[in-house]
């Protein structure tokens, strides 16, 4: 027996467990409000500060920025971040065309073998690594490697 049902309250439980799942599952992705900018246009803020709270202009932003014809958009609210969410958003749906856009996200780049060697063997950053590489020979930056060297399988030449 639960402490509600004990209590006689269960009728007035049930409905506010209810309710806090539904809030739940209302979770909405920067994502979604991307989508809803660029095609669906659909009012996700509306009146709901939950909505609002979850609208994150940063990513939202970031995402913009991919596609060459939502750039200058993005760029002005990066200018504006005092404004708040729901008028960012409410701007961004009305000024931005209804398109499907693709767009990449900008990745960094992978180390080269040398630099994960140097940064191993003296113990540096990526920063100070990709400096100390312009500095070292070619012979150098082997001989570290072959210190470097453990056993196991032959690596590749």
């Amino acid at each position: 027996m639960s402490l509600a049902a004990f209590l006689d309250i269960d009728e007035y439980v049930t409905p506010v467990i209810e309710e806090i799942k539904e809030e739940k599952k209302k979770k909405i992705s920067p994502f979604d409000f991307v989508a809803a900018i660029n095609f669906t246009k659909e009012d996700l803020i509306g009146d709901d500060p939950v909505a609002e709270s979850q609208y994150i202009p940063y990513i939202v932003n970031k995402a913009l920025m991919t596609s060459t014809d939502t750039i200058l958009y993005a760029n002005e609210m990066n200018f504006r971040p005092s404004i708040p969410k729901a008028a960012q958003f409410a701007f961004l749906s009305a000024v931005i065309r209804k398109k499907k856009r693709y767009g990449d996200w900008i990745k960094p780049e992978k180390e080269s073998d040398d630099i994960v060697a140097i940064k191993q063997f003296y113990e540096y950053s990526t920063e100070k690594a990709k400096y100390a590489q312009k500095t070292l020979t070619n012979e150098q930056i082997a001989t570290i490697k072959q210190k470097l060297y453990t056993g196991g399988t032959e690596p590749a030449q």
